[in-house]
């Protein structure tokens, strides 16, 4: 049996750990939301999850909900984003 170097196997495992920490694997897509009533309670959680609960910027989590959203859904949330973005300015 080779002798084993507790230094190289430390460095290695701590390779594999900042490796690991640092890479995400893509997990499912954001639910679309089309407006109905029924699909708001499984859209939000999911959304919360998947963008609401990360640490980004919120002008990028409301043009994330834009693209996540359908039909007057959609209309309604790019309308409102506008509206935010015309008022700060």
């Amino acid at each position: 049996m080779p002798d084993s170097n507790p230094n190289l196997t430390l460095a290695v495992v701590q390779t594999l750990n900042k490796i690991t920490s640092q890479s995400e694997l893509p997990g499912p897509p954001v639910l679309k939301f089309d407006g109905t009533a029924a699909s708001y309670p499984k859209f939000m959680a999911n959304f919360h999850d998947r963008v609401g609960s990360k640490q980004l910027a919120d002008s990028f989590k409301l043009w994330q909900l834009v693209m996540c959203t359908t039909g007057e859904a959609q209309q309604y949330v790019a309308l409102k984003v506008q509206v935010m973005d015309i008022a700060k300015h």
